[in-house]
């Protein structure tokens, strides 16, 4: 009689001939999962191990089944909830990422404004000192003389110096320390007033240079005691509210007065963009630094076709604006 025939084996003996690769797809999403995660704050590389370690978690997941005792179901679900993190910390840091690109132009637009401010604070506070010098700006006396370097210019410089006239708008509290740093200065030694009264005094370095303060000023050359050099110009140091008259400006950051021109807002030499402060006290954002301009009751700076001719950083004539850069 013949052998009954044998019962199948259960389903669970039954040999898996993926079985045994089940567990190394689970410890690869395991580990992808992780460097997702770690990963997460470049956003693409996180957001694609993410994304591998779901995939590699779901295929061992199929592979070990529902049975969580089976080897690798454990590593499947700590894959798949790494891959789920990574991408959750992915969408987090795009969302920051992108508030910080939208708020750039706004922050550029708030630092501007601010900066407007700063310049007219800065022409208001001339004003008022002119009121009380027979209408002659800080760094005149009331003869419209320049004033020699004394305790009158906190020992600073002579009165047609940049840091002297500062000193005596901070000393006599005609305006704030914090008006002559621009909100998007770059020099980190640009970082307060200190007018040391003659000596040395941190952080502010005391040298000729104008590179304490972020604006330059209308040069007023001129020998102490006597009315400065310029004819035109120097009639704009004045209350003349004059609006086609450059007073003050971004200073230069670049190396001369031509083709080394650089501002804050700029980026590439010879490239200048800033704010200008006129004599009526109305503040503009300038694209370059030559200029069409009248000083006193001179000339308008213009060519022959009508283009812009005055140089801010550059004298050429005794006649134009020529804004103080670097200390001369």
């Amino acid at each position: 009689m013949p052998d009954p025939p044998a019962s199948p084996a259960p389903a669970s003996s039954v040999p898996d001939p993926d079985g045994a690769k089940a567990p190394w797809v689970a410890v690869a999403s395991v580990v992808l999962g992780v460097v997702g995660v770690l990963t997460s704050f470049v956003i693409l590389p996180g957001a694609i191990c993410g994304i591998a370690a779901l995939v590699l978690a779901h295929r061992a997941a199929e592979k070990t089944g529902p049975d969580a005792g089976r080897p690798g179901r454990g590593l499947a679900i700590t894959g798949r909830v790494l891959g789920i993190a990574a991408l959750v910390f992915c969408a987090v840091t795009s969302v920051f990422v992108l508030i910080k690109v939208l708020s750039v132009p706004r922050d550029r637009e708030h630092s501007k404004l601010q900066q407007y401010t700063y310049l007219r604070g800065t022409h208001a506070g001339m004003i008022v000192f002119a009121n009380t010098n027979k209408e002659h700006m800080p760094g005149l006396d009331s003869k419209g003389h320049v004033l020699a370097d004394s305790e009158w210019t906190g020992f600073s410089g002579d009165g047609d110096t940049i840091q002297a006239r500062y000193w005596i708008l901070f000393d006599g509290d005609f305006i704030v320390p914090d008006y002559a740093i621009a909100p998007r200065e770059t020099d980190p030694l640009v970082t307060e007033y200190d007018p040391g009264f003659g000596e040395i005094a941190a952080p502010v370095r005391w040298d000729a240079t104008v590179s304490h303060y972020s604006f330059a000023m209308l040069s007023i050359d001129g020998e102490p005691g006597s009315a400065p050099d310029a004819d035109y110009r120097a009639e704009e140091w004045a209350y003349s509210y004059n609006s086609q008259a450059v007073v003050m400006s971004d200073r230069n950051l670049g190396t001369d007065a031509t083709a080394g021109v650089q501002s804050n807002y700029a980026t590439k030499p010879g490239e200048f963009r800033g704010s200008v402060l006129w004599n009526d006290g109305h503040v503009t954002f300038e694209e370059t630094h030559i200029l069409e301009t009248r000083y006193g009751s001179g000339p308008v700076y213009v060519d022959a076709d009508g283009e812009p001719t005055d140089n801010l950083f550059l004298p050429q004539g005794d006649d134009d604006a020529y804004l103080i850069h670097r200390g001369d």
